[in-house]
This record gives structure tokens, C-alpha cells and sequence, in this order.
């Protein structure tokens, strides 16, 4: 396997899951609540663990090696690193907003259209990503570097994977009986849905 063949595998796993989006956004149109809410938890849970984690590795390993040796490339790299940033701040306010709406004080319009626009700047990004990078590392890598990468993405994302990830990016705030309201009908959410899901 190679880099570029890494980077493809997990753009095409992160596609897939974002098409699993539809039914979170059509739950989230219905005002199906509670399980819309619990859905929209498992998501953000999943963003923070695999796509933040690729964002990280495709920037201390892809960005930084082209930028030493791909002058060229400074401008579609630059433009890459915007839009990481941007997905950053995306995927941070729907952290926010899942939190929020277990807790009833942001509404499942809210939620979709934040969902509708991290999926839609997340796979513009990868299509973007798909046409850049695969010609640049082929120019620049040889077999032994693109073997050597290949086995750091891998290490950082196993070593970034293995490590729990928290729902939120801040201490907890102190707590208002409101809150505590919020979080025991969240627990109970998820206590109801194992349940279910057992007797599937």
C-alpha cells in the first residue's frame, strides 16, 4: 500500500459515512427527537474520532513534507489548510450544538442545517484533496519515503485512535438544574436506545 492509496482508503470510508447522513437529516426534518439527538451525538463522536484525526495526520505528514518540497504547490496547499480550518470551526460549533440539543435549548433545524454544511464543505475538501495530492506525492515521494510516510500516518492515527475522545472541547461548564435536567434525559436516551437496539 501506499500514501496516496492510504489517503484514498479513508476519504472513500469517510464518503460513505457522510451518505449515512441522509437518514440522521431526514430524522432531523421529522422532529423524530430523541432519537435524532442521539444520532446526532454518535456523529459528532465519529467526526471527532476519525476526521479530526485525519485533518491532523494529513498536516504533519502531507502538508509539511510538500511545503519543504513541492514550491510549487504553495497555493493549493495553503488553500487546503483554509479549508481544515474551516472544517475545524465546523465540526467544533456541531460539538456545541449536539451538546445543546440534548439538553433541548437548539432545535433539530439547527442541528441539519449545520449537518448539511460540514458535509457539504467536508466532501468539496476531499474531492479537492483527491485531485491535488495523489499527483503531488507521486512526483515527490520515493518508494522507500512513500513507505516511511505510509508507516507514520498509520502509527499517528493508531496512536490518536486509541486515546478516548471527548464530546466536548472545554471543561465542563457548572452545571444548572436546566443542564442536569438535560443530561439525565440524555442518559436516558442512550439507556433506551441500547435497550432497543438489544432487541433488534
Amino acid at each position: 500500500m501506499s500514501l496516496t492509496r492510504q489517503l484514498r482508503d479513508e476519504h472513500d470510508r469517510i464518503r460513505r459515512r457522510l451518505r449515512e447522513w441522509d437518514d440522521l437529516l431526514v430524522e432531523l426534518e421529522s422532529g423524530v427527537g430523541t432519537f435524532a439527538a442521539l444520532r446526532l451525538k454518535e456523529e459528532v463522536h465519529w467526526v471527532r474520532s476519525e476526521v479530526l484525526p485525519h485533518l491532523d495526520a494529513e498536516e504533519s505528514i502531507v502538508f509539511s513534507l510538500l511545503s519543504e518540497r513541492a514550491s510549487d504547490a504553495s497555493a493549493t496547499l495553503r488553500r487546503l489548510s483554509d479549508d481544515h480550518a474551516q472544517l475545524r470551526e465546523l465540526i467544533a460549533q456541531l460539538t456545541e450544538l449536539a451538546w445543546r440539543r440534548q439538553l433541548g435549548t437548539a432545535t433539530n433545524a439547527q442541528a441539519q442545517e449545520l449537518l448539511k454544511t460540514l458535509r457539504w464543505r467536508l466532501l468539496d475538501h476531499i474531492a479537492r484533496e483527491d485531485g491535488a495530492l495523489p499527483p503531488l506525492l507521486l512526483q515527490t515521494l520515493s518508494a522507500d519515503e512513500d513507505a516511511e510516510l505510509l508507516q507514520r500516518w498509520q502509527e499517528q492515527i493508531a496512536s490518536v485512535t486509541s486515546q478516548p475522545v471527548s464530546d466536548s472541547q472545554s471543561p465542563t461548564p457548572s452545571l444548572t438544574l436546566t443542564d442536569l435536567n438535560g443530561r439525565i434525559h440524555a442518559w436516558l436516551d442512550e439507556c433506551l436506545l441500547r435497550h432497543l437496539e438489544a432487541l433488534t
